[in-house]
């Protein structure tokens, strides 16, 4: 969605489309915090360099928080899935990072309308469509060539295929409650 600037109705266009982009901050919250604490959870009983596994450095919910009280002028508290798979296997963790990360290379698309829609950067409220810093493709080749030089049997790729299967699933959970929250 455009926002035209030559229309009446563009600051209800604008206020419309801040409110739709805040609640997709929240539910990549969820999202990125239950990844994330699976992935930590796993990383803690896991091999120590779980087969090279390109760890990231940021905490995309930590950024999502910060964008969020940034457009709001509030700090709320913010949940998360409590039924998100649980990782016991780097076949697993496999196919939710394929989902976690791959969600993400629409962001410089988001990113992009964001700006001209709203005016925000990584400064000052999306800073989460920015993580990558303009290295989305790169992150993302990493990511690709880790996933394919693990060598997984054919019942270990038919496990990260049903990790990343219930991922989806989690995450559709996930939106319909934020959608239902959103709507009362």
């Amino acid at each position: 969605m455009k926002i035209r600037g030559d229309g009446s109705d563009a600051e209800a266009q604008r206020a419309a489309y801040r409110n739709a982009y805040i609640a997709f901050l929240v539910a990549a919250y969820g999202f990125e915090h239950a990844a994330l604490t699976a992935v930590r959870e796993f990383a803690l009983v896991a091999t120590p360099d779980m087969q090279g596994y390109p760890a990231e450095h940021v905490d995309a919910s930590a950024l999502i928080r910060d964008d969020i009280e940034k457009l709001t002028g509030e700090s709320n508290s913010l949940a998360a899935p409590d039924d998100f798979p649980k990782i016991s296997s780097i076949a697993q963790l496999a196919g939710v990072e394929y989902v976690r990360r791959g969600s993400r290379n629409g962001n410089a698309y988001i990113a992009h309308a964001v700006r001209g829609n709203l005016g925000l950067g990584p400064d000052d409220g999306a800073a989460f469509l920015n993580l990558d810093n303009g290295q989305t493709k790169p992150n993302w080749e990493r990511f690709k060539n880790w996933l394919d030089a693990l060598e997984l049997s054919e019942q270990d790729q038919n496990i990260t295929i049903a990790a990343a299967m219930e991922t989806f699933r989690a995450i559709g959970r996930w939106h319909q409650i934020v959608a239902k929250d959103i709507a009362s």
